[in-house]
C-alpha cells in the first residue's frame, strides 16, 4: 500500500475507531460486539467504494456554483443519508434498538474511509498548496467527518428503532450539508484556486477549525439528546440486571 494512502486512512480511521467506543459505551451489554464491529469494517469497506465514486465526481461536480450545489453539497448528502436508509429500513433491522448501534457503527466506518479518500486528494493534488497549518487543519478536520457521520448514523438508527426512519432522514441530510459546505469551500480554496491567488490555504485552515466546532457541537447534541431516548429508565435497570449477571457481583 502507498504510504500516502495508509496515512490518509490513519487520518480518517482513528477519530472514527476512538469515537466507536465512546458513542457506544453507554450501551456496553445491550449489543454483540463483534456484529457491531463487523458493521464497522463493513462501514469501511462501502466507504472505500463510494468515495472512489465522490473523488471520481467532484472534479466535474465542483466546476460551477451551480453545480458545487446541486452535486457536492446536496447530491452527496442525500446519497449518503438514503444508503443508509436503504441499507437498514428492512424488516431485518426495523423496530430493533440494535439497529442503532450497527447504523452507527457502519456510518463510523464509512465516513472514516470518505475523510480518508478527500484527504488524500487533497494532498496529493498538483495544485494544492501544502504546509505545517493545512496538514494540522485536516488532521483535525478528520474528526468532524467521524462527529457528523456518527451522529447521523445514531440518528437514522433511533429513527429505524421507533418506526420514524423516512421521517427522521431529513435531519442528517441537513446535517451533512452544513459539513459539505464547509468541505467544498476548503476544496474550492486549496484544489481549485491558482496559488498566489485569494482565497488561497489560510481560508482552508479556517473552514477546516470551523468544521472541527461543528463536529465538537454535533457530537455533544447526539449524546445528550438521543442517548437517554435510546436508554429509558427501564432499559437502564435490564442493563444494570445484566451487567451484574454477567459479571457475578452485587454492584447497582
Amino acid at each position: 500500500m502507498e504510504l500516502g494512502v495508509f496515512i490518509a486512512m490513519m487520518i480518517g480511521a482513528i477519530p472514527a475507531l476512538i469515537l466507536f467506543f465512546y458513542m457506544l459505551g453507554p450501551f456496553e451489554g445491550l449489543f454483540d460486539e463483534k456484529s457491531v464491529f463487523f458493521s464497522f469494517v463493513i462501514g469501511m469497506s462501502v466507504g472505500v467504494f463510494v468515495g472512489v465514486m465522490h473523488v471520481v465526481v467532484d472534479p466535474w461536480a465542483l466546476q460551477t456554483y451551480a453545480t458545487s450545489i446541486i452535486i457536492f453539497v446536496l447530491g452527496f448528502a442525500m446519497f449518503d443519508t438514503f444508503l443508509r436508509v436503504v441499507l437498514f429500513n428492512s424488516s431485518k433491522f426495523s423496530l430493533k434498538m440494535e439497529t442503532t448501534f450497527y447504523t452507527t457503527a457502519f456510518s463510523l466506518g464509512y465516513g472514516a474511509m470518505l475523510a480518508a479518500l478527500w484527504f488524500y486528494r487533497s494532498f496529493t493534488h498538483p495544485t494544492a498548496e501544502v504546509n505545517a497549518w493545512v496538514i494540522i487543519a485536516y488532521i483535525a478536520a478528520s474528526f468532524p467527518f467521524a462527529a457528523v457521520y456518527g451522529s447521523t448514523g445514531m440518528l437514522l438508527g433511533l429513527g429505524a428503532y421507533e418506526g420514524t426512519f423516512w421521517r427522521l432522514a431529513a435531519m442528517p441530510i441537513a446535517l451533512h450539508v452544513v459539513l459539505n459546505v464547509l468541505w467544498w469551500m476548503a476544496m474550492a480554496s486549496s484544489i481549485y484556486t491558482q496559488p498566489g491567488v485569494y482565497p488561497v490555504w489560510e481560508l482552508g485552515v479556517l473552514l477546516m477549525g470551523i468544521a472541527t466546532v461543528y463536529g465538537i457541537y454535533l457530537l455533544r447534541w447526539t449524546m445528550s439528546r438521543i442517548v437517554p431516548d435510546l436508554l429509558p429508565a427501564e432499559t437502564m435497570r435490564d442493563r444494570r440486571r445484566f451487567l451484574r449477571k454477567r459479571q457475578g457481583t452485587g454492584v447497582k
